[in-house]
């Protein structure tokens, strides 16, 4: 795995839309493009590499994510920058750009780095191969300021706009900390392991074996972000659906979801009484598969509202989160 990869190809042919691109992270536009169904007949040989396509470039997008320095405890030095994001800094067949595109640092340095956006859109300035990672983001017009510490070492960083598809069209470019390079090997090993995460499930595929998963902060592995898993094996997504929530393990040399557990469990039954005020049901359900059997329990509800116009002996679908103990949802 490398720091950063050579863009060269991307640059020679203008408004050439690159594999990474495919994943369109942070947004329903991913969604809604795995959603689509294919048309006409059986998945062919072409509809295979299509998969195997989309897989690699779920790989990449994670491996460009994954933590290859860590910050330098005690900073030994401070340092200034200022960016400019937007439109007018584009090149041939780009549509946007940072005004820097290589910025030198040193080793154990902490950087206050002001980010102007120049747009009128959103931007954000990534660091993702840093632990902790480092992101700046802000929609339309204005300038923002963070700060981040270098690590104590000579490796080559790429920085990014996380923003969809923003990278593809322009907006990278590398941190060379000290005299630059590769992450060390060891470094590298020592990330691969398994990391676990919480989050909300955007769009599960068991055909394709992949996850989009609206996600907590997975520490030493990746930021708080909308972001697209293969998982292995694909059963493992048999049964979900968007909103649940699921906590998950992330196996960093497979780059893929090995492990889920889900947080909410759907469940039926009869409504045997209400108490708004202290935001209490009793149900008598059935079984709930993977949580309770069948029996006559009280729940807390996450809010008093969905109590409103529930009446005795009224039947009930409910959501019920396992890390909460309460009610999260209920329907007629």
């Amino acid at each position: 795995m490398h720091a950063c990869r050579p863009r060269s190809e991307s640059r020679d042919k203008p408004g050439r839309i690159g594999r990474r691109a495919f994943l369109v992270l942070g947004t329903f536009v991913l969604a809604l493009a795995w959603a689509a169904p294919r048309a006409g007949v059986e998945a062919t040989g072409a509809n295979h590499s299509e998969r195997e396509r989309q897989t690699t470039s779920l790989e990449e997008s994670l491996q460009g994510h994954r933590p290859v320095a860590r910050s330098c405890e005690k900073p030994r030095g401070f340092r200034r920058i200022t960016m400019k994001g937007g439109a007018e800094f584009a090149r041939e067949g780009e549509v946007f750009a940072f005004d820097k595109r290589e910025i030198r640092l040193g080793k154990c340095e902490e950087v206050e780095v002001t980010l102007e956006n120049t747009d009128d859109v959103r931007h954000a300035l990534m660091l993702p191969s840093l632990n902790p990672m480092f992101i700046l983001e802000f929609r339309g017009k204005g300038v923002q300021t963070a700060r981040f510490i270098t690590p104590d070492e000579d490796i080559t960083l790429e920085f990014h706009c996380h923003v969809p598809l923003h990278e593809e069209m322009g907006m990278e470019g590398v941190f060379v900390v000290g005299k630059g390079g590769e992450p060390k090997e060891e470094r590298v090993a020592a990330v691969g392991r398994v990391f676990e995460g919480v989050g909300k499930v955007i769009l599960a595929d068991s055909r394709k074996g992949q996850i989009v998963v609206d996600h907590q902060e997975i520490p030493g592995f990746m930021a708080a972000m909308i972001m697209g898993y293969p998982v292995k094996p694909a059963r493992l997504l048999r049964g979900l659906e968007a909103g649940d929530r699921i906590r998950f393990a992330i196996d960093a040399n497979q780059q893929a979801i090995v492990k889920i557990s889900p947080l909410t469990f759907k469940g039926e039954g009869t409504v045997i009484s209400v108490d708004r005020r202290k935001g209490q049901i009793v149900i008598d359900h059935k079984e709930i598969p993977g949580f309770m059997a069948a029996m006559i329990m009280g729940y807390p509800v996450k809010s008093p509202k969905l109590l409103m116009d529930l009446t005795a002996g009224d039947q009930i679908g409910f959501t019920i989160d396992a890390e909460q103990r309460a009610i999260v949802e209920i329907t007629p």
